[in-house]
């Protein structure tokens, strides 16, 4: 069995705890279910990997099932985009990617598609430098999400050597301690524009409502995985399995989704 195929059990393996943990807090943390989406969507793709790798998944079955999966993201990103180009029109524009997004073929289309609906193809692009990593091996470090690893201090760096953009857009969400954030009390000719394209919304209906967050894109609740095409149109796959949180209609869409925030 190759190197590849053993690691990306492993990855899987971690994936499937973390999605089973995350279905049993649904009921109290309604958050937990896009992140069990997610991690459903990463033990596929893992699984598909490993059948590719062991010759037991032909190539366009793999290559469907990934594709379909981009669609949606790519429709989610494009629209995200589109909201921002109307809201923040003109402004030097940011993009927080995970790492190593230069080789990631997947992510590489997820930006394409943000900087088609922003309409800025010059959009700057980076990714987060994680500070204090402690002694963690390198292939730990591999198979831990940014998010989980990156602390307030590494986004207010990031912010800080990036002033003269006026709109952020995280493809990669918000650090843990994101109530220790420098943003949240810069003056307001200061304060950047702040979108996030994947983000835990729990806590963050607030920072929202007081334009803090220019928008947001969450999981519609309820949701569940299928594999159902994803339409052509940008705006109608969207519809199928995302929100868009803005200030304007934060109230709506607490009201209408129960649970959805704090």
């Amino acid at each position: 069995m190759s190197a590849t195929v053993i690691l990306v059990g492993i990855v899987m393996i971690l994936a499937l705890i973390g999605m089973i943990a995350c279905a049993k807090k649904q009921r109290t943390n309604p958050n937990a279910q896009p992140i069990a989406i997610a991690l459903l969507i990463v033990v596929i793709a893992c699984g598909v990997t490993i059948m590719f790798k062991t010759g037991s998944l032909g190539d366009g079955d793999a290559a469907a099932i990934i594709e379909n999966e981009t669609r949606f993201a790519c429709a989610k990103a494009e629209i995200l985009g589109d909201h921002l180009k109307k809201k923040c029109a003109g402004e030097k524009t940011l993009i927080v990617a995970d790492r190593d997004f230069e080789k990631n073929e997947r992510t590489k289309r997820l930006i394409e598609a943000l900087k088609k609906g922003l309409g800025t193809p010059d959009a700057e692009v980076c990714t987060i430098e994680i500070a204090n990593k402690g002694n963690m091996p390198a292939e730990e470090e591999f198979m831990m999400p940014i998010e989980e690893m990156m602390t307030a201090k590494d986004f207010d760096k990031l912010i800080d050597s990036h002033s003269d953009c006026k709109l952020i857009v995280s493809m990669i969400g918000l650090p843990r301690d994101l109530a220790k954030m420098k943003l949240w009390h810069m003056s307001k000719d200061k304060r950047p524009n702040l979108a996030l394209l994947n983000a835990d919304t729990h806590a963050l209906k607030g920072a929202i409502a007081k334009g803090l967050i220019t928008a947001v894109v969450s999981y519609k609740p309820g949701i569940t995985y299928t594999e159902e095409s994803a339409p052509s149109d940008p705006q109608k796959a969207f519809d199928m399995r995302y929100l868009l949180i803005t200030p304007e209609n934060v109230e709506k869409v607490a009201k209408d989704n129960k649970g959805l925030f704090q």
